[in-house]
């Protein structure tokens, strides 16, 4: 026959077994698969089908609800839909198609969307996955909720050379919150941006990342700016986080928290990632630095005063910690909450 096609429907009220002590359990599934072909032609221009699934329950230590998912075959495109919950905590929305070429396959994401804790995020362009026998690259990644951006492009060569960057912009208080205590506080006023570069190789990564807030306030209080940095290279991570007033002097800022960890982040293999025969140094300088910065930021406690005083070192190794210094808290005030 120069032709070939298959029609077929699975409906499975409910399957449980446990594989590798892992209960595998399924409930309400329906599928609906078709299929044809000219067999005359090798090619993907002749090539028809569609895929249809609908779920209620999937438990495999982790629970996907009301799945739905349809998937067609169009000569070279594949496209897709699907929606689904995951263990009761945000539920996702994804379309799309896969362009299929003699040299390049790309996804394209025509809609993302989750929501989270009641809060919804949607992708602002298409986003392009290409993948090829050289590389694999990511184009526009960009999902938003409001005014706050998550976005993301690069791409890693077949050799395992990196190229991305990632980052997030204009975080807000309200947001924050949301998410770290489970309610809006809009007493935090605060714009975060966080960004990062990845480059280097899978063993031997580089990473760049920078996160900013400046004119922090919470209820009438000016609390200042935040600016941190951290780096990795050559299995070290250096960090440098500070507080500055509304002047921004960098040079001075209110409280200094820095130092270097000497860990491997890469994906070689190694017998722990935490080098105990390399220097650690980690240091925390205050002068006069009020805690009610955090004010009820913290999730357990409420801190209304607290005039910090420090000079910390910690160095020597991860088996031989040293420390060294002062540390001195006047007229302190605190609750739980």
């Amino acid at each position: 026959s120069s032709n070939f096609n298959i029609n077929t429907d699975i409906n499975l009220d409910y399957f449980i077994n446990v594989i590798k002590d892992k209960m595998v359990y399924i409930s309400g599934l329906n599928t609906n698969f078709k299929f044809s072909r000219n067999n005359q032609n090798v090619s993907f221009e002749n090539l028809f089908g569609s895929l249809s699934i609908t779920n209620k329950r999937i438990y495999t230590g982790s629970e996907i609800r009301n799945l739905n998912a349809d998937l067609i075959f169009n000569q070279s495109k594949l496209i897709f839909s699907a929606s689904a919950n995951f263990n009761n905590m945000f539920d996702g929305e994804l379309d799309g198609k896969l362009l299929m070429n003699p040299n390049v396959q790309t996804v394209l994401l025509e809609r993302v969307w989750l929501k989270y804790m009641n809060k919804e995020w949607e992708n602002v362009n298409d986003i392009a996955v290409d993948i090829s026998p050289d590389y694999i690259k990511l184009k526009d990644f960009q999902i938003a909720h409001n005014k706050t951006l998550l976005y993301g492009s690069g791409q890693m060569l077949t050799e395992g050379n990196l190229d991305f960057i990632f980052g997030l912009k204009d975080l807000d208080g309200g947001l924050i919150t949301h998410y770290s205590q489970g309610i809006a506080n809009p007493k935090l006023k605060i714009d975060l941006d966080f960004e990062t570069t990845v480059k280097g190789t899978l063993e031997e990564p580089l990473i760049e990342s920078k996160l900013s807030a400046n004119d922090i306030k919470y209820d009438k209080m000016n609390l200042g700016n935040l600016a941190c940095g951290l780096n990795y290279a050559n299995s070290l991570v250096k960090f440098d986080v500070r507080f500055l007033d509304s002047e921004m002097n960098y040079n001075a800022p209110r409280l200094v928290f820095d130092g270097q960890l000497p860990i491997y982040v890469g994906t070689k293999s190694v017998e722990s990632i935490f080098l105990k025969d390399k220097e650690l140094n980690i240091r925390l300088i205050s002068k006069g630095f009020n805690l009610n910065t955090f004010g009820d930021l913290l999730p357990f406690i409420g801190i209304r005063n607290g005039i910090l005083e420090s000079d910390v070192n910690i160095t020597g190794t991860f088996d031989d910690v040293k420390y060294s210094g002062s540390l001195k808290l006047n007229d302190g005030f605190f609750r739980l909450k």
